[in-house]
């Protein structure tokens, strides 16, 4: 069966991007490192209650980014990249409705983020679909 990027499944927000590397190799973590502290660094000026994190959820959910209301993280898997936000508690395993402060500011806050994570990697995309092999399918928002 195919898979996806992972992310967490109580995430309430995810932008979807991707990473364009000049070779089929994999990416270059320098480059790498450099775009998520671009993206903590545009998050960290967006929203001020937000301090850097660097933690992980489960093995492939990273922790960038949190204040008492979420967490932000990235995820990648072969280029494609999910960034999302989560409630606070998540590692309790509570329920997203079990925290509407959280909710309600990741709804007031969801188009800036989407704009931000546009900016970083230069586009965002959309899933569209998942094929019955579990394979995602995403295309370009705005294109």
């Amino acid at each position: 069966m195919s898979r996806s990027v992972s992310r967490p499944s109580n995430a309430q927000v995810i932008a979807f991007a991707g990473i364009e590397s000049e070779d089929d190799d994999d990416l270059n973590q320098m480059n790498w490192d450099d775009t998520i502290e671009n993206l903590v660094t545009e998050l960290l000026a967006a929203f001020p209650s937000l301090r850097k994190a660097d933690r992980w959820l489960d093995r492939e959910d990273h922790v960038i980014a949190e204040n008492g209301l979420a967490a932000f993280g990235i995820s990648e898997y072969c280029g494609l990249v999910a960034v999302w936000i989560v409630p606070d508690k998540y590692e309790l395993g509570c329920k997203v409705d079990d925290h509407p402060l959280s909710v309600k500011w990741i709804a007031s806050i969801e188009k800036q983020f989407h704009k931000i994570v546009a900016q970083v990697f230069g586009f965002e995309l959309r899933h569209i679909a998942t094929a019955s092999n579990g394979e995602a399918l995403f295309e370009r928002v705005g294109a």
